[in-house]
């Protein structure tokens, strides 16, 4: 594939584009999984920042860049698939799941094809390449993959883990959110030309932009409307996912965990338990960290050479951590 050079302006919509033909181009038996799929695209966060890390002094993006942007966000969706299983959400963006409509089994099967058309556009975006960077290029993918996967079996391995400490919270988080942040970042810069150090910064500030993305939601998890999250107000909490909120909340009093002593809460217990999370200030120290990443993401992006990557890293910053759904 000939990498021709874009406007940046336009990425963001060529990636939707681009993840649009690639689930619409699968085999007639997933066609119909793939177009509701399709249809519930996100906000594409993780492939804006690959496209902007990638861009030139001159604001062109490579097109290789919006093919690994793309792959990008279609491995977030396979994760989301299996996320929704894993948890028997109904719901995902406000429409029915993938598994809700079509079945377990249809849906997990769907989800690792996702996989597989995510290695597909890598490598499509990085055939004309040098062997080596080919090679590094699936390796960064595989090595976020690993880290996600392992983030989520760690998350359920804790389940209803009342003990659960700050430390391996943050490395939970650490697989299950900011991998996909980092590789965003790490992956653009290097498709725009950045040697692996310079590179790292930028991944450094992709994994700290999804710390503060997972602290934001959790939040959201005991304040958030339901309306506007897309999704009930406490339900990590009553699917035994152990957040920051409640660990802090726990450190005040650990009589919370005696409600679970006898197996799981009533409805009535569960909205008592969000409101004593709250009084305990376990939102607001949430918050307080969230914000301490945050001041330490500005310090990292004001540290860049680039006037234009720097502006609008600062408003994706204040857009991830003023974020209401």
């Amino acid at each position: 594939m000939e990498n021709t050079k874009i406007e940046f302006e336009i990425a963001p919509e060529l990636i939707r584009q681009e993840i649009a033909t690639t689930l619409k181009s699968t085999p007639a038996s997933l066609a119909e999984m793939m177009a509701h799929l399709s249809n519930s695209q996100g906000k594409n966060i993780r492939g804006y920042l690959a496209a902007l890390t990638a861009a030139d002094q001159a604001q062109m993006v490579g097109t290789s860049a919006i093919k690994a942007a793309a792959a990008i966000e279609i491995l977030h969706l396979a994760s989301l698939v299996h996320d929704d299983i894993i948890d028997e959400a109904d719901t995902r963006r406000g429409k029915p799941s993938l598994h809700a409509k079509y079945g377990k089994k249809n849906a997990v099967i769907a989800g690792d094809y996702l996989f597989c058309l995510c290695f597909s556009l890598i490598s499509e975006a990085y055939s004309q390449g040098t062997s080596v960077e080919y090679i590094d290029r699936i390796s960064d993918f595989s090595k976020a993959m690993s880290a996600l996967c392992l983030g989520e079996i760690h998350q359920s391995k804790h389940n209803f883990d009342f003990d659960l400490t700050l430390k391996n919270y943050l490395k939970i988080i650490g697989g299950k959110t900011a991998s996909l942040f980092a590789l965003s970042m790490y992956s653009g810069a290097r498709a725009g030309g950045l040697d692996h150090q310079s590179a790292k910064v930028y991944g450094r500030i992709g994994s700290y932009f999804g710390i503060i993305f997972q602290l934001i939601d959790d939040c959201l998890d005991y304040e958030g409307e339901a309306g506007v999250a897309q999704k009930p107000v406490g339900k990590d909490l009553r699917e035994g996912i152990i957040t920051l909120p409640l660990i802090y909340a726990l450190k005040r009093d650990p009589q919370i965990k005696e409600a679970f002593a006898i197996g799981i809460p009533d409805e009535t217990i569960f909205d008592q338990m969000i409101l004593k999370v709250k009084a305990l200030g376990g939102v607001d120290h949430t918050k307080a960290l969230a914000y301490k990443y945050y001041m330490k993401t500005a310090k990292l992006i004001s540290g860049l050479e680039d006037p234009f990557k720097k502006l609008e890293l600062n408003k994706m910053l204040d857009r991830i951590y003023d974020r209401k759904m």
